[in-house]
């Protein structure tokens, strides 16, 4: 069972003083839970432990933060005014706050649109007490995320794997399969969030833990296909996406070809068909993972597609020219 995840209320007093969107956050934070781990204060505002001890420091000079006590707001307020519509306090989902790959002044706008989906950019930007350019460079960097959509009636929020459904609060988030079964269409397409790099250096870790425990082939084939579904699903398309995707693809035929050779050759055979299958290319360790997994299907026997594997050709690099493995 996942544990429950809070939502973080930022009052209105909070909203009106004269400090960033990501120094409001921590001051509403600290002020309901004074005593939250770092670890979790780093994940609800996307920075490191460096960026969250100079957040401190600036909140520590304007006086509104001493420790992780907040203060009583007597620092000087900023020039905007909060309207007399949004004096009730700003509710930043923990949706929004537990996702690593937005901004911390994203996720305070992006409450503001869940509640007040409607509002003009002359609203918006005199509540959340930034500048009217601050405000289109956040709107055009979540709009280009496909995490903010514009709709009939203003904006909507759409985050990875959850749908944003309307209440008398302004909405909740509920995952897409929860949206479907309930009647509620899911048309918008899930923006995709998590850089390539972080996939790439994630399988990595993973593939050096396995290889240094002398895991199985299957292990790291296994862990490669799933996050070959995670590049898919969560990273956004490009060159740099489809040369991962591509290079991960050739390693899980590589491992599949090892686990085929690990399962069903004996210990005689083994080094031998391993030493064969070295110089095969992509292209042919493709071709002989489809062919078995048909074949097997067919009900041929393993022996036989061993066999198939002596029979790898390879490219001479020096020419170009085929040549038996």
């Amino acid at each position: 069972m996942k544990p429950k995840l809070n939502p973080v209320a930022i009052p209105a007093e909070i909203m009106a003083l004269n400090a960033t969107l990501s120094e409001k956050l921590l001051l509403a934070i600290y002020t309901v839970a004074p005593s939250t781990k770092p670890r979790r204060v780093n994940r609800f505002l996307s920075v490191t432990s460096v960026g969250l001890r100079k957040i401190k420091a600036r909140l520590a000079l304007k006086g509104l933060l001493m420790g992780h006590k907040v203060s009583d707001f007597q620092a000087p307020q900023s020039e905007h005014k909060v309207a007399a519509s949004d004096e009730r306090p700003l509710v930043v989902h923990a949706e929004l706050l537990h996702i690593k790959y937005l901004l911390a002044s994203e996720k305070v706008l992006l409450a503001y649109y869940v509640a007040h989906p409607a509002a003009t950019n002359k609203r918006v930007f005199t509540t959340l007490g930034i500048s009217a350019a601050g405000l289109k460079k956040l709107k055009r960097g979540l709009i280009d995320k496909l995490v903010l959509v514009s709709t009939k009636g203003g904006y909507t929020v759409r985050l990875p794997g959850l749908v944003l459904l309307r209440d008398e609060q302004g909405g909740h988030f509920v995952s897409e399969k929860e949206a479907e079964e309930s009647g509620h269409k899911v048309a918008m397409p899930a923006p995709k969030m998590v850089p390539v790099l972080d996939i790439l250096n994630t399988w990595s870790m993973q593939t050096d833990h396995f290889l240094r425990l002398d895991s199985p082939p299957s292990s790291l084939l296994n862990i490669t296909e799933k996050l070959m579904c995670r590049l898919k699903n969560e990273s956004p398309e490009g060159s740099v996406r489809d040369s991962l995707m591509a290079d991960m693809q050739h390693y899980a035929d590589k491992c599949y070809a090892l686990s085929f050779i690990w399962d069903n050759a004996s210990k005689n055979d083994e080094q031998k068909l391993i030493d064969q299958l070295r110089p095969a290319t992509r292209e042919q360790l493709a071709s002989f993972r489809k062919k078995s997994e048909i074949m097997l299907l067919a009900g041929t026997p393993p022996q036989k597609l061993l066999e198939s594997i002596g029979c790898l050709k390879r490219a001479d690099p020096g020419t170009g020219t085929v040549i038996e493995a």
